[in-house]
């Protein structure tokens, strides 16, 4: 699970401008908003306006002016998405004014200002986080910046001065909801946005694409699969989603939850199952043990319509790395298969019930693996696994898991959190 980290924190910090609307479009909105503010001062401006006293207000108390916030905060994007090579150090005068902020110095500043200030904060943590080079790196930093992301969701609470800008606020906020794992202030911005896009006969498609990202943390299925077809119908192809996710695993597969969607699967469709079901959990997998499911499983046929009663030899034992993991965002779970070439997997999850799945695309056409287990107490966890290629059978096994939750994961880096894996099942041969 190796890979050029600098190259991935720059995929994962445009993903989340993409996600927001407060990327390249802002640092445009920006540039205009400079040359209107300039045609609205004319050639001299007074002293006594309410502008000029605010600055003079603010200096007094050592804090930057309107227009030095929004110049920093501008610039400091623009170097982020601009640097491809995690050279570009991060703005510490500007993190400093941002630190030392207070409720009500935050009033002070315009609502353009404050949205460029909240989406530094979010791409600077973004970056940061990814940028570490051990996981006790990455979890102090992750740790260390959440205030960052109260910062940057105290300065959102502001008045948007058009619908442009009160979208992308909306869309940030989702965003900083979600990296704060709170569902009380996630759920009635994603309703917010719902009923923004039911009621547009325009397409709506950034707002979708962020609502589609948080539908299945949320536990909100049906709403995923309606999500999804209106992406779909709005040009956004899900397969690019998919290799999107396989490049950054940080990003679930949207492609997969998706097809999870379209299933219905029982349960998943009931209105409060977010009350439930979202929650944000490590579990570290100890053990995993697997036995032929049937005397057929040691072919490539019959496998369907093989009689489960006849179970046949012992529960063997899988070797994996230390420390592999399965995550659990809310509503889905996120881990790497137990295959010789692991793929990223992802599907629903409860306190109960684990159901993941991922795929590849292979010369012989779509390799894919699926885990479904229960909890059958305590820590263990036990269900089967599929592997399927061009949707016939090749391998179905029981597995069983022993699963030590520990503290909340970060939603931040997926891949470096879930571990090197290398497991020994391979197509039925290995047994």
């Amino acid at each position: 699970m190796s890979g050029n980290w600098s190259a991935r924190s720059w995929v994962v910090t445009s993903v989340a401008a993409l996600g927001t609307l407060a990327g390249l479009k802002l640092i445009f909105e920006y540039k205009n908003y400079r040359k209107v503010s300039k045609k609205k001062q004319g050639p001299r401006q007074s002293r006594k306006t309410p502008e000029n006293i605010r600055n003079r207000q603010q200096t007094s108390k050592g804090l930057p002016t309107d227009e030095e916030l929004l110049k920093a905060s501008f610039t400091s994007i623009q170097q982020m998405q601009q640097d491809h090579d995690g050279i570009v150090r991060e703005n510490k005068l500007l993190l400093r004014w941002l630190r030392t902020l207070s409720d009500e110095d935050i009033k002070s500043y315009k609502s353009k200002t404050r949205l460029l200030a909240a989406q530094y904060l979010d791409m600077n943590y973004v970056r940061r986080a990814t940028q570490a080079r051990s996981p006790e790196a990455y979890r102090a930093i992750a740790e260390g910046r959440k205030g960052d992301l109260e910062i940057a969701w105290s300065l959102l609470q502001c008045q948007p001065e058009d619908e442009s800008e009160s979208v992308a606020v909306r869309l940030l906020a989702l965003k900083l909801a979600t990296r704060l794992k709170d569902k009380s202030r996630m759920l009635p911005l994603f309703e917010a946005i719902m009923v923004r896009i039911s009621s547009e006969e325009r397409a709506v498609t950034q707002e979708a694409l962020s609502a589609f990202m948080s539908a299945p943390v949320l536990g909100r299925w049906e709403d995923t699969r309606v999500l999804g077809q209106h992406c779909i119908s709005n040009g956004i192809l899900l397969n690019d989603l998919h290799k999107l996710a396989q490049d950054a695993p940080d990003i679930p597969d949207l492609q997969i939850l998706y097809e999870f969607a379209q299933m219905k699967i029982p349960r998943m469709t009931e209105q409060n199952i977010e009350e439930r079901s979202v929650r944000w959990i490590e579990y570290i997998i100890k053990a995993v043990r697997i036995k032929v499911r049937t005397k057929q499983d040691a072919k490539n046929d019959g496998i369907e319509n093989a009689s489960v009663n006849s179970r046949v030899g012992p529960w063997k034992v899988i070797d994996i790395p230390s420390e592999t993991k399965i995550l659990r965002f809310g509503a889905i779970a996120q881990m790497l298969s137990f295959s010789m070439n692991p793929i990223p997997m992802v599907g629903p999850a409860t306190d109960t019930k684990i159901l993941v799945k991922g795929y590849v695309t292979t010369p012989n056409g779509r390799r894919s693996e699926q885990i479904c287990v229960k909890n059958k107490g305590s820590d263990r966890w036990r269900g089967e696994y599929i592997c399927m290629e061009e949707e016939q059978t090749i391998l179905r096994v029981d597995i069983e898991m022993t699963l030590e939750e520990v503290n909340g994961v970060e939603a931040v880096d997926i891949k470096r959190n879930l571990g090197r894996t290398s497991g020994k099942i391979r197509d039925g041969n290995h047994f």
